[in-house]
């Protein structure tokens, strides 16, 4: 099963360069389907690249507290200067205490990451759209923007 997920630049830059294995995430009804094995494909907010990673492993925990206790920080994304200070309150800026308490955390272990960056740049170069046009639907400048 292939899962779609957004990522802010800092995150998405250390997973593509092999510096976060591990993406933290609420274990919401989303996240239950998640399955060893499956795909997920990551977006970085704010431009067109993405990532594609296999999940290696899952961790579950029942709140961040457990996961930060038992998961090696320097593989969730936190430098090794930064881990002493690391809190599980830190994902409270992304999750409510409620959400955190009704769903519990996830730890999703990576491997395999590859990157496509810059994608949509490329295809709206002015040589490159004629090359698209016996496609179905017969792109233009602002029908590939849109997707």
């Amino acid at each position: 099963m292939t899962h779609f997920m957004k990522l802010f630049p800092a995150p998405f830059q250390k997973i593509t360069e092999g510096r976060k294995t591990i993406e933290l995430r609420l274990c919401d009804e989303k996240r239950q389907k998640i399955a060893e094995g499956d795909t997920i494909i990551f977006s970085q907010i704010g431009n067109t690249d993405i990532a594609v990673a296999s999940v290696k492993k899952l961790h579950r925990f029942s709140d961040f507290a457990e996961l930060y206790e038992a998961l090696p920080l320097e593989k969730c994304g936190y430098e090794s200067t930064e881990v002493e200070a690391a809190n599980h309150s830190d994902m409270e800026q992304f999750y409510s205490k409620e959400d955190i308490a009704k769903y519990g955390a996830l730890g999703i272990e990576l491997e395999g990451v590859y990157s496509i960056c810059g994608v949509k740049d490329k295809l709206f170069r002015d040589d490159i759209l004629p090359l698209l046009a016996p496609s179905v639907y017969n792109p233009t400048r602002d029908r590939l923007q849109a997707r």
